[in-house]
């Protein structure tokens, strides 16, 4: 039996459940609806991924800012009219709302799928940070 925690709760055994009268000392262990095995190496790859897509995102907000600065433009229309409204400050707290709220999505589903998600948000940031790139490249 896993001791209390938030993991598995304790309840008494009901009498009418196990046809017989109950032990008072003998207790049944119910899982917890959100109870999932987390092993340490998920749970590692998970940290490692979402670092790398933060640090993406930081890499990303950079090079946007850096090629707006030299008359470049914003590829994403909503990201485009913060800019616009609000500056490239707000931008940076646009950007990291929603690595937050996709980080806090991803926090809830199960480890091994939350990894891969993970790493193919990366992977999609990586390349809109290579492009952003090629395009201060062009802008000189």
């Amino acid at each position: 039996m896993c001791p209390i925690s938030r993991r598995c709760s304790y309840t008494p055994v009901k009498p009418w459940l196990r046809g017989q009268e109950p032990l008072y000392n003998e207790l049944v262990t119910r899982r917890l609806p959100w109870a999932r095995d987390i092993d340490a190496l998920g749970t590692l790859a998970f940290r490692v991924a979402a670092f790398a897509y933060v640090a993406f995102g930081l890499l990303d907000w950079e090079t946007t800012a850096t090629a707006l600065a030299r008359g470049g433009r914003e590829g994403n229309a909503l990201a485009a009219h913060v800019v616009e409204h609000f500056g490239v400050a707000a931008l940076l707290a646009f950007k990291g709302l929603v690595v937050a709220l996709i980080i806090a999505v991803l926090v809830v589903l199960p480890r091994r799928l939350a990894v891969w998600v993970t790493l193919t948000f990366t992977l999609s940031v990586a390349l809109a940070v290579v492009s952003n790139i090629q395009a201060l490249v062009r802008l000189g």
